[in-house]
């Protein structure tokens, strides 16, 4: 579900939290004056809501000042340290529902240096074998499928709904529902391929947050 109509307004689901919000509570992804043949009753807008962009403001700006900052008081670091855990909480929460939030933010992103080709290419090849080891299943390392691999190095280009669109059939393909749990009727998914659809989904969020910067 996205889009709807209630009552003669539009409203879409929010994919962080599962709610249903007026579009107008959805932000464009660049000022509204730039846009050319865009639907801007829809199309061109983050599917995260507002409330949500700004909680994770807050998460971001609380996990860099832990990251960066040796120098805080005791009382801004525990506020930071409880501000980041209670996000961190939620976030959990909303994605044991199905929903989609940001994953946990570890590192502050540095630029990626393209290098020269025969550098890029031994990179790549290390970088899939780190993937499979990481992603384990069992004792045996997980061959990575080609359309997977290729989302992780892909350059990305487009406007971030068509990585959403993309990043949702990869999810119905690799990570499909096996069942509910009894007790809870939390959805059960295959997690083979989890870690790997993981950092796509991260790599996607980063550029969605940069896009129009």
């Amino acid at each position: 579900m996205d889009r709807l109509i209630i009552d003669g307004h539009e409203v879409r689901e929010c994919r962080w939290c599962g709610e249903l919000k007026p579009i107008e509570q959805y932000r464009f992804y660049l000022p509204k004056k730039k846009f050319k043949n865009v639907d801007m009753d829809g199309k061109g807008r983050y599917r995260h809501c507002l409330d949500c962009e700004a909680m994770n403001s807050r998460y971001k700006k609380a996990r860099k000042e832990l990251l960066v900052n040796p120098n805080l008081t005791k009382e801004r670091r525990e506020r930071f340290e409880n501000t980041v855990a209670t996000i961190e909480e939620i976030y959990s929460l909303w994605r044991s529902l199905g929903y989609s939030p940001p994953r946990p933010l570890e590192t502050i992103p540095k630029p990626i240096d393209d290098g020269k080709t025969l550098e890029k290419a031994k990179a790549l090849v290390a970088k899939k074998q780190q993937i499979s080891q990481e992603a384990s299943v069992s004792t045996n390392a997980l061959s990575i499928p080609d359309e997977l691999f290729m989302w992780l190095e892909e350059p990305l280009h487009k406007l971030p709904e068509y990585y959403d669109d993309i990043y949702e059939k990869l999810m119905k393909k690799y990570r499909p529902i096996l069942s509910y749990d009894d007790e809870t009727a939390l959805p059960i998914y295959e997690d083979t391929y989890k870690d790997i659809l993981n950092k796509i989904c991260q790599r996607f969020w980063d550029y969605e947050e940069d896009y129009g910067n």
